[in-house]
Protein backbone atom coordinates (compact mmCIF):
# COMPACT_ATOMS: atom_id res chain seq x y z
CA UNK A 1 0.00 0.00 0.00
CA UNK A 2 2.87 2.12 0.94
CA UNK A 3 4.22 1.78 -2.61
CA UNK A 4 0.70 2.65 -4.38
CA UNK A 5 1.02 5.80 -2.79
CA UNK A 6 3.77 6.66 -3.05
CA UNK A 7 3.13 6.28 -7.13
CA UNK A 8 -0.18 8.27 -6.55
CA UNK A 9 2.14 11.10 -5.17
CA UNK A 10 4.88 11.19 -7.62
CA UNK A 11 2.65 11.61 -10.41
CA UNK A 12 0.70 14.29 -8.90
CA UNK A 13 3.94 16.27 -8.31
CA UNK A 14 4.46 15.83 -12.41
CA UNK A 15 1.27 16.50 -12.98
CA UNK A 16 0.96 20.20 -11.04
CA UNK A 17 3.29 21.70 -13.37
CA UNK A 18 0.40 21.92 -15.25
CA UNK A 19 -2.25 24.02 -14.42
CA UNK A 20 -4.76 21.68 -12.36
CA UNK A 21 -8.35 22.59 -11.38
CA UNK A 22 -9.31 22.12 -7.79
CA UNK A 23 -12.70 21.43 -6.51
CA UNK A 24 -14.51 19.59 -3.36
CA UNK A 25 -17.22 16.67 -3.41
CA UNK A 26 -19.86 16.00 -0.94
CA UNK A 27 -21.24 12.69 -1.08
CA UNK A 28 -23.68 10.31 0.14
CA UNK A 29 -23.93 6.45 -0.08
CA UNK A 30 -25.78 3.45 1.27
CA UNK A 31 -23.72 0.22 1.69
CA UNK A 32 -23.94 -3.80 0.42
CA UNK A 33 -22.11 -5.34 3.15
CA UNK A 34 -19.78 -8.42 2.65
CA UNK A 35 -20.28 -10.99 5.67
CA UNK A 36 -18.05 -13.18 6.92
CA UNK A 37 -19.11 -16.53 7.95
CA UNK A 38 -15.53 -17.59 9.65
CA UNK A 39 -12.86 -15.67 11.16
CA UNK A 40 -9.93 -15.31 8.30
CA UNK A 41 -6.89 -16.54 9.84
CA UNK A 42 -4.37 -14.23 8.01
CA UNK A 43 -4.93 -10.65 6.70
CA UNK A 44 -4.46 -11.73 3.23
CA UNK A 45 -7.82 -10.73 1.37
CA UNK A 46 -8.33 -14.17 -0.58
CA UNK A 47 -8.79 -16.01 2.68
CA UNK A 48 -13.03 -15.45 3.18
CA UNK A 49 -15.48 -17.83 3.96
CA UNK A 50 -18.75 -16.42 2.59
CA UNK A 51 -22.55 -17.42 2.74
CA UNK A 52 -21.60 -21.19 4.14
CA UNK A 53 -24.23 -22.90 6.40
CA UNK A 54 -23.29 -23.59 9.76
CA UNK A 55 -23.51 -27.20 11.24
CA UNK A 56 -26.94 -28.56 11.03
CA UNK A 57 -29.38 -28.65 14.15
CA UNK A 58 -32.45 -30.47 14.27
CA UNK A 59 -34.33 -27.46 15.01
CA UNK A 60 -33.75 -25.25 12.45
CA UNK A 61 -31.20 -24.27 9.24
CA UNK A 62 -28.87 -21.46 10.13
CA UNK A 63 -26.39 -19.46 7.60
CA UNK A 64 -24.37 -16.04 7.15
CA UNK A 65 -25.49 -14.54 3.75
CA UNK A 66 -22.48 -13.36 1.31
CA UNK A 67 -23.99 -10.39 0.94
CA UNK A 68 -27.37 -7.47 2.40
CA UNK A 69 -28.03 -4.30 2.44
CA UNK A 70 -27.72 -1.67 4.65
CA UNK A 71 -31.11 0.32 5.71
CA UNK A 72 -28.78 3.48 6.87
CA UNK A 73 -27.00 6.50 4.81
CA UNK A 74 -23.15 8.03 5.58
CA UNK A 75 -22.02 11.28 4.14
CA UNK A 76 -18.55 12.28 3.32
CA UNK A 77 -16.06 15.11 1.74
CA UNK A 78 -13.53 14.21 -0.74
CA UNK A 79 -10.93 17.45 -1.78
CA UNK A 80 -9.80 16.64 -5.48
CA UNK A 81 -7.59 17.92 -8.52
CA UNK A 82 -8.57 17.99 -11.94
CA UNK A 83 -5.70 17.52 -14.52
CA UNK A 84 -5.65 18.50 -18.26
CA UNK A 85 -5.69 15.19 -19.21
CA UNK A 86 -9.16 15.11 -16.88
CA UNK A 87 -7.68 12.14 -14.71
CA UNK A 88 -8.61 13.02 -10.94
CA UNK A 89 -6.99 12.42 -7.89
CA UNK A 90 -8.76 13.29 -4.22
CA UNK A 91 -8.83 12.30 -0.46
CA UNK A 92 -10.62 12.69 1.82
CA UNK A 93 -13.27 11.11 4.28
CA UNK A 94 -16.64 9.04 4.79
CA UNK A 95 -18.47 7.53 7.47
CA UNK A 96 -18.58 3.45 6.78
CA UNK A 97 -20.26 0.75 7.94
CA UNK A 98 -19.21 -2.84 8.52
CA UNK A 99 -21.52 -5.34 8.97
CA UNK A 100 -22.56 -8.86 9.23
CA UNK A 101 -25.68 -11.35 9.06
CA UNK A 102 -27.55 -14.52 10.31
CA UNK A 103 -30.23 -16.45 8.77
CA UNK A 104 -32.22 -19.00 10.33
CA UNK A 105 -35.35 -20.92 8.88
CA UNK A 106 -37.08 -23.60 11.37
CA UNK A 107 -37.77 -26.94 9.98
CA UNK A 108 -40.00 -28.44 12.42
CA UNK A 109 -43.59 -30.22 11.66
CA UNK A 110 -46.42 -28.00 13.15
CA UNK A 111 -49.98 -29.21 13.16
CA UNK A 112 -51.57 -25.90 11.87
CA UNK A 113 -49.80 -26.41 8.69
CA UNK A 114 -49.85 -30.44 7.83
CA UNK A 115 -49.34 -29.59 4.48
CA UNK A 116 -45.60 -27.45 4.75
CA UNK A 117 -42.60 -29.14 6.77
CA UNK A 118 -40.22 -26.15 6.09
CA UNK A 119 -42.12 -23.44 7.65
CA UNK A 120 -42.27 -19.76 6.49
CA UNK A 121 -40.31 -18.64 9.69
CA UNK A 122 -37.58 -16.83 8.60
CA UNK A 123 -36.24 -14.65 11.01
CA UNK A 124 -33.09 -12.48 10.65
CA UNK A 125 -30.40 -9.87 12.31
CA UNK A 126 -27.88 -7.79 10.89
CA UNK A 127 -25.40 -5.69 12.74
CA UNK A 128 -23.62 -2.65 11.04
CA UNK A 129 -20.86 -0.24 13.18
CA UNK A 130 -19.53 3.15 12.09
CA UNK A 131 -16.21 3.44 11.47
CA UNK A 132 -14.47 5.89 9.56
CA UNK A 133 -12.73 5.85 6.38
CA UNK A 134 -9.77 7.82 5.01
CA UNK A 135 -8.94 7.72 1.24
CA UNK A 136 -6.56 8.64 -1.18
CA UNK A 137 -8.55 8.03 -4.99
CA UNK A 138 -7.10 8.33 -8.55
CA UNK A 139 -9.92 8.31 -11.23
CA UNK A 140 -8.59 7.56 -14.90
CA UNK A 141 -10.50 9.37 -17.10
CA UNK A 142 -12.25 6.61 -20.24
CA UNK A 143 -12.35 9.20 -22.81
CA UNK A 144 -16.30 8.63 -23.37
CA UNK A 145 -17.47 10.51 -26.83
CA UNK A 146 -21.16 10.29 -26.17
CA UNK A 147 -23.04 13.59 -27.21
CA UNK A 148 -26.85 13.83 -26.14
CA UNK A 149 -29.05 16.80 -26.06
CA UNK A 150 -30.61 15.36 -22.74
CA UNK A 151 -29.19 13.06 -20.79
CA UNK A 152 -25.67 12.12 -21.41
CA UNK A 153 -22.35 10.40 -19.60
CA UNK A 154 -19.87 12.28 -21.34
CA UNK A 155 -16.62 11.78 -18.21
CA UNK A 156 -16.83 9.07 -16.51
CA UNK A 157 -13.91 7.71 -14.75
CA UNK A 158 -12.46 4.11 -13.58
CA UNK A 159 -11.52 4.33 -9.85
CA UNK A 160 -9.21 2.91 -7.90
CA UNK A 161 -7.56 3.68 -4.15
CA UNK A 162 -6.58 2.67 -1.11
CA UNK A 163 -6.95 3.83 2.38
CA UNK A 164 -7.45 3.31 6.33
CA UNK A 165 -10.94 2.58 8.21
CA UNK A 166 -10.54 3.39 11.79
CA UNK A 167 -12.94 1.97 14.83
CA UNK A 168 -12.91 4.95 17.22
CA UNK A 169 -14.69 3.51 20.27
CA UNK A 170 -13.17 1.25 22.67
CA UNK A 171 -12.56 -2.14 21.23
CA UNK A 172 -12.31 -5.03 23.25
CA UNK A 173 -12.79 -9.05 22.52
CA UNK A 174 -14.10 -9.85 25.82
CA UNK A 175 -17.31 -7.52 26.79
CA UNK A 176 -19.91 -6.93 23.57
CA UNK A 177 -19.08 -3.33 21.84
CA UNK A 178 -20.78 -0.28 23.65
CA UNK A 179 -23.12 -2.62 25.45
CA UNK A 180 -24.76 -3.87 22.37
CA UNK A 181 -26.81 -7.06 23.09
CA UNK A 182 -29.68 -7.71 20.88
CA UNK A 183 -32.73 -10.44 21.16
CA UNK A 184 -35.08 -11.14 18.65
CA UNK A 185 -36.90 -14.51 18.19
CA UNK A 186 -35.99 -17.48 16.14
CA UNK A 187 -38.95 -19.33 15.42
CA UNK A 188 -41.28 -21.84 17.33
CA UNK A 189 -43.72 -24.72 16.08
CA UNK A 190 -45.36 -27.61 18.60
CA UNK A 191 -43.95 -26.97 21.85
CA UNK A 192 -40.41 -25.88 20.49
CA UNK A 193 -39.75 -22.20 20.71
CA UNK A 194 -36.13 -20.63 19.61
CA UNK A 195 -34.93 -17.38 20.55
CA UNK A 196 -31.62 -15.47 19.67
CA UNK A 197 -29.15 -13.46 21.55
CA UNK A 198 -26.55 -11.52 19.38
CA UNK A 199 -23.66 -9.57 21.10
CA UNK A 200 -21.35 -7.16 19.09
CA UNK A 201 -18.02 -7.01 19.28
CA UNK A 202 -15.30 -4.61 18.17
CA UNK A 203 -12.63 -6.85 16.61
CA UNK A 204 -9.62 -3.87 15.36
CA UNK A 205 -9.22 -0.41 15.64
CA UNK A 206 -7.30 0.11 12.42
CA UNK A 207 -7.83 -2.18 8.52
CA UNK A 208 -6.08 -0.86 5.39
CA UNK A 209 -8.65 -1.53 2.17
CA UNK A 210 -8.02 -1.69 -0.92
CA UNK A 211 -11.14 0.08 -3.75
CA UNK A 212 -12.25 -0.61 -7.35
CA UNK A 213 -14.70 0.97 -9.13
CA UNK A 214 -16.22 3.21 -11.65
CA UNK A 215 -18.05 6.71 -11.55
CA UNK A 216 -19.74 8.94 -14.34
CA UNK A 217 -20.58 12.70 -14.29
CA UNK A 218 -24.53 12.96 -15.08
CA UNK A 219 -25.80 16.01 -17.28
CA UNK A 220 -29.07 17.35 -18.41
CA UNK A 221 -28.86 19.50 -21.66
CA UNK A 222 -25.05 20.01 -21.28
CA UNK A 223 -25.28 21.05 -17.72
CA UNK A 224 -23.70 19.01 -15.12
CA UNK A 225 -26.01 17.64 -12.17
CA UNK A 226 -24.29 15.24 -9.83
CA UNK A 227 -21.94 12.13 -9.96
CA UNK A 228 -22.68 8.51 -9.53
CA UNK A 229 -20.13 5.69 -8.40
CA UNK A 230 -20.40 2.42 -7.65
CA UNK A 231 -16.99 0.83 -5.43
CA UNK A 232 -16.18 -2.29 -4.47
CA UNK A 233 -13.80 -2.12 -1.01
CA UNK A 234 -12.18 -5.10 0.02
CA UNK A 235 -10.61 -4.57 3.87
CA UNK A 236 -7.74 -6.87 5.30
CA UNK A 237 -8.42 -6.42 8.94
CA UNK A 238 -11.45 -8.16 10.70
CA UNK A 239 -13.09 -4.95 12.50
CA UNK A 240 -16.17 -6.26 14.05
CA UNK A 241 -17.11 -9.70 14.96
CA UNK A 242 -20.80 -10.63 16.28
CA UNK A 243 -21.88 -14.31 18.59
CA UNK A 244 -24.91 -15.56 18.07
CA UNK A 245 -26.82 -17.61 20.63
CA UNK A 246 -29.40 -19.64 19.63
CA UNK A 247 -31.76 -20.70 22.71
CA UNK A 248 -34.03 -23.85 22.25
CA UNK A 249 -36.92 -24.10 24.42
CA UNK A 250 -39.88 -26.71 25.22
CA UNK A 251 -42.96 -26.23 26.92
CA UNK A 252 -40.86 -23.36 28.22
CA UNK A 253 -37.90 -25.28 29.14
CA UNK A 254 -34.27 -24.89 28.17
CA UNK A 255 -32.83 -28.22 25.95
CA UNK A 256 -30.53 -26.55 23.97
CA UNK A 257 -28.16 -23.66 22.99
CA UNK A 258 -26.12 -23.58 19.70
CA UNK A 259 -23.56 -20.36 19.15
CA UNK A 260 -22.09 -18.93 15.91
CA UNK A 261 -20.24 -15.87 14.97
CA UNK A 262 -20.04 -13.71 12.16
CA UNK A 263 -17.27 -11.49 11.28
CA UNK A 264 -16.93 -8.14 8.88
CA UNK A 265 -13.61 -6.50 7.57
CA UNK A 266 -15.87 -3.77 6.39
CA UNK A 267 -15.97 -5.06 2.56
CA UNK A 268 -18.64 -4.48 0.23
CA UNK A 269 -20.34 -2.43 -2.27
CA UNK A 270 -20.75 1.20 -1.94
CA UNK A 271 -23.23 3.15 -3.89
CA UNK A 272 -22.60 6.40 -4.50
CA UNK A 273 -24.07 10.29 -5.06
CA UNK A 274 -21.82 13.18 -4.92
CA UNK A 275 -21.26 16.59 -6.89
CA UNK A 276 -18.02 18.36 -7.90
CA UNK A 277 -17.78 21.88 -6.18
CA UNK A 278 -14.82 23.89 -8.26
CA UNK A 279 -13.33 26.18 -6.06
CA UNK A 280 -9.81 27.30 -7.82
CA UNK A 281 -9.88 28.44 -10.46
CA UNK A 282 -13.41 29.11 -10.04
CA UNK A 283 -16.09 28.37 -12.81
CA UNK A 284 -18.94 26.18 -13.48
CA UNK A 285 -18.01 22.55 -14.11
CA UNK A 286 -19.45 21.99 -17.97
CA UNK A 287 -18.88 18.90 -20.43
CA UNK A 288 -15.72 18.99 -22.19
Amino acid sequence: MKIFILSILMFLVGQLTAQPNFYIRPKIENKVSQSLSDKPQTKSIFNNHYNTNYYPNPYCEVWSPMFFTTKSFTLGLNIGVKFANNDLVEIGYNEDQSGSKIISRTLGYSADYPDSYHMQNRPSHSVNLINHRFEILYYKNLNSTSDSTLLNFPNSHFLFGTGLKYLPSAVTKKKPHNGQVFYNPGGSYDNISMYWQHSVFGWSKFSSFLTLGFSTDIYFNKTYLFSSSILYTVGFNVLQSTKDKLSVYENDLLIKTYNYETYSRGSGFQFQISRKLEFFPWKKLRKN
